[in-house]
């Protein structure tokens, strides 16, 4: 696996200053990466590890806005679509 960009985060500083010894990374191997301040990973996490597989990083090394809503039910009858918005 290449390089990963980490959207509203960062991995370890060694893996930016020694990339080209790091990467590409071999499969099955695992990365950690954290997120910037008001930032968590999908599970709700400031640290998370992926994992290098044949089709690249999984899970996607991301981090999203703590503040951002969130779509947690939808659902629809007869005259009105209720959504229940939640914010982390």
């Amino acid at each position: 696996c290449g390089f990963p960009h980490v959207e509203n985060g960062r991995i370890a500083q060694y893996y930016y200053t020694f990339k080209s010894f790091y990467f590409p990374m071999s499969i099955d191997k695992k990365l950690s990466f954290f997120c910037l301040a008001g930032y968590t990973t999908e599970s709700g996490r400031q640290e998370e590890q992926t994992t290098c597989t044949t089709e690249g990083w999984s899970p996607e090394p991301r981090c999203f806005s703590k503040s951002a809503g969130y779509v947690t039910q939808c659902f629809n009858t007869q005259r009105n679509l209720y959504i229940k918005i939640g914010v982390q």
